[in-house]
C-alpha cells in the first residue's frame, strides 16, 4: 500500500476511534489539519509476517505451566529461545510481562483460529461430506394418506426461514448437536 495513501487512511480513522472513547476532544484541532507521516516498509514474501503472527493466531500468548513465579513486583516464566531451542528461564518486572503479554491479545471482533468445530484440520476428511450435503437438494415432504374417517391430516404450518443475505429459502438437512466436552 502507498505509504502516502496510508497516511491519509490513517489520519481519517484515528477520530472515529477516538471518539467512542471520549479522547477526541484531547487532541488540539490542528493535529487533525496537518499531513500525517507514516512508515512502512515491505514485509518480503510474507513468510516473515506469517511466522510472527502465527502464534498469536492459533494460540494464546504463553500457557500458566511456563509461569514460574510472581513475587516482589517481578514475574519468572520459561522461555524457549528459537537460536539455541533450549528452555531458559526469564524474569521481568509485572508491568513489562503484561504489556508483551497483551500484545498478543487481539482486537475486538478479530476471529481466533480454533482447533475444534466443523472446520477444524482434525475434521477435514469429513468436509467434503459436509459440503455435499449443504449442496443436495432436499427431497419434496411425502404426501400424507388420509385417516380412516377420509379427513386430511392437518398439519401445523411452519414458517419458512429465509436467507437474510439472498431472501432465498432455508433448507433444513440435519440438526447439529453440541459436542458433549467435560468441564475444563
Amino acid at each position: 500500500m502507498p505509504v502516502h495513501a496510508l497516511s491519509t487512511l490513517f489520519r481519517g480513522k484515528c477520530p472515529a476511534a477516538l471518539t467512542p472513547a471520549g479522547l477526541l476532544a484531547h487532541v488540539p484541532p490542528q493535529v487533525w489539519t496537518k499531513g500525517w507521516m507514516t512508515h512502512g516498509q515491505p514485509a518480503g514474501t510474507g513468510a516473515e509476517v506469517l511466522a510472527s503472527f502465527a502464534p498469536s493466531l492459533s494460540r494464546i500468548a504463553i500457557t500458566n505451566n511456563r509461569l514460574e513465579k510472581c513475587e516482589d513486583g517481578s514475574v519468572t516464566f520459561r522461555v524457549k529461545e528459537r537460536t539455541r531451542h533450549a528452555w531458559t528461564h526469564r524474569t521481568l518486572p509485572a508491568e513489562e510481562f503484561m504489556r508483551r503479554f497483551l500484545q498478543h491479545v487481539l482486537p475486538k471482533r478479530c476471529i481466533k483460529v480454533r482447533s475444534y468445530g466443523v472446520l477444524s484440520p482434525r475434521r477435514r476428511p469429513a468436509l467434503a461430506q459436509r459440503r455435499t450435503l449443504l449442496a443436495v437438494c432436499p427431497t419434496p415432504a411425502p404426501q400424507s394418506s388420509p385417516t380412516r374417517d377420509g379427513h386430511e391430516p392437518r398439519l401445523a404450518p411452519q414458517r419458512t426461514r429465509h436467507c437474510q443475505t439472498c431472501g432465498e429459502p432455508l433448507v433444513l438437512l440435519f440438526h447439529l448437536l453440541p459436542k458433549k466436552r467435560r468441564p475444563p
